[in-house]
């Protein structure tokens, strides 16, 4: 699999990953899409080099994403708002939150990007000056 690490001093770097073995309490996403979150920017900005930990391996970065659950795991999803999943581990309020105001999830995001585009991607959002937001219709 493939996964976006900052190599620091604002660089990216695609990297192959090993797919993952998950345990008996782990569940495993095919990820359809990851965000930008303004927590993302200090690892970003670094000079040293954060997507390697100190055992010298790399990590993938970023923890906004959204993904499919394997199908033996569909049980566990507990409210469908568009194509977002929430469990009840502190998301439940977040989806309240856009399924009683029938915000068009799609309509959320402004710009989407292809994997191989991460570095003019990070580029473009270091360049903003809000982190993330929600915009409600008047």
């Amino acid at each position: 699999m493939k996964g976006i690490v900052f190599m620091g001093g604002r660089e990216v770097e695609l990297m192959e990953f090993p797919e993952p073995e998950p345990g008996p309490r782990d569940v495993v996403l095919e990820i359809k899409a990851s965000g930008m979150c303004g927590t993302d920017l200090g690892p970003y900005r670094r000079e040293y080099n954060p997507g390697v930990t100190t055992s010298g391996v790399s990590r993938i970065n970023g923890h906004v994403i959204g993904g499919e659950v394997l199908p033996d795991l569909i049980h566990r999803q507990i409210t469908l708002v568009g194509h977002c999943t929430f469990s009840k581990v502190g998301q439940a309020d977040c989806a309240r939150f856009v399924s009683d105001r029938k915000i068009d999830v799609d309509s959320l995001f402004t710009h989407n990007w292809q994997l191989e585009d991460a570095k003019e991607a990070y580029q473009l959002f270091d360049r903003q000056k809000t982190r993330k937001r929600v915009f409600l219709p008047a």
